[in-house]
C-alpha cells in the first residue's frame, strides 16, 4: 500500500504570518490538530501542532504570536510513492506528504488505523471465502481447546 492510498488530499496548511489566535480558530474550524505551514510559493517551511499553541496559550503567551516564531522548522516527510511500512516506521503523529517542495497531502495516526483495519478487513473477507470454497473440513482451535474456526465444507 503507498502512502498516496491512504493520504487526506488538499490539507489545510497555514502560512508563517498567521498568528496564534487565527491558527487556533482555523484548527478548530476544520478540526484538526495540526498543519504545515508554507511560504509565498507553496513551500514547506514547518509543521504547527496543537501542543505549540498549547504551550504559547498556556504560558499567558501573546495570541497574536506569529506561527513562524512556534512551529518546528525539522519535520519528518513522507513522499507519496513510499510504502505505508516505511512511513510507520517514522513513529509520527501526523506526517506532511511531499513532492517536488510541495504539500500534496497529510497522513495522520487515524489514516493509518483505518487504512490498516480495511486491509485486515478485506483481508479477512478473502481468506473466509477461500475456507468456505475448500471442500474438505478445516477446524482451528485455540490453547484452550475451543474452536475458532470452521468451514462449511
Amino acid at each position: 500500500m503507498k502512502v498516496s492510498d491512504i493520504m487526506s488530499t488538499d490539507p489545510v496548511t497555514l502560512t508563517p504570518g498567521h498568528t496564534v489566535r487565527e491558527a487556533s480558530r482555523i484548527f478548530l474550524e476544520h478540526e484538526i490538530d495540526g498543519a504545515p505551514v508554507v511560504d509565498e510559493h507553496g513551500r514547506m517551511v514547518g509543521l504547527l501542532t496543537k501542543s505549540h499553541l498549547y504551550r504559547v496559550l498556556a504560558g499567558n503567551g501573546d495570541p497574536y504570536t506569529t506561527v513562524d516564531q512556534i512551529m518546528a522548522t525539522s519535520v519528518i516527510t513522507g513522499q507519496p510513492d513510499e510504502t505505508v511500512r516505511d512511513l510507520i516506521k517514522r513513529r509520527v503523529g501526523r506526517l506532511p506528504v511531499v513532492e517536488q517542495d510541495q504539500v500534496v497531502g497529510m497522513v495522520t495516526r487515524s489514516d493509518l488505523a483505518y487504512a490498516y483495519f480495511n486491509s485486515f478487513t478485506d483481508l479477512s473477507n478473502k481468506l473466509q471465502t477461500i475456507l468456505d470454497s475448500t471442500h474438505n473440513l478445516i477446524i482451528a482451535i485455540d490453547k484452550n481447546a475451543r474452536i475458532t474456526l470452521l468451514n462449511r465444507a
